[in-house]
């Protein structure tokens, strides 16, 4: 786990949080929340109670990721820190779509081109917030 957020969600449970947003360990990390895996791990080695099965997640996160291998599709990985996120705040779906689109064009090495057009647009738009469907409408 590298970033920001998971330190961000293990604060929040200190904070007095008794509910986290994570993903399954396949459908996590990169624009995603945390794996829910790490989470639970970390929350326990810190003394918490978590009140989460296991196996269910384990068994969920193995078919995932078989479907994955099996359809050739990316699964979650941990990514560095890039401030540049905060400037573009593309929702992630969106950041997966345009990552396929570039690679369907054969632009896949201009991707960090479309996000500093993405935050330049931003700017000019007053930093709008990036939900639907300013978002949409500041990544077109």
């Amino acid at each position: 786990m590298t970033g920001l957020a998971p330190l961000v969600y293990l604060e929040a449970v200190e904070l007095g949080c008794d509910a986290l947003h994570t993903s399954v360990a396949p459908m996590a990390n990169g624009a995603a929340q945390p794996a829910t895996q790490d989470i639970v791990r970390d929350l326990r080695a810190l003394g918490y109670t978590v009140d989460v099965d296991d196996t269910i997640i384990d068994t969920i996160s193995d078919k995932l990721t078989a479907i994955a291998e099996a359809e050739d599709k990316p699964v979650g990985h941990p990514v560095a820190y890039n401030g540049l996120h905060y400037m573009h705040q593309l929702p992630g779906g969106m950041l997966s779509n345009f990552h396929s689109q570039l690679a369907t064009a054969g632009l896949s090495h201009r991707f960090d081109e479309l996000l500093h057009e993405v935050a330049r647009v931003r700017s000019e738009l007053a930093f709008p917030i990036m939900i639907t469907p300013f978002a949409q409408f500041v990544g077109t």
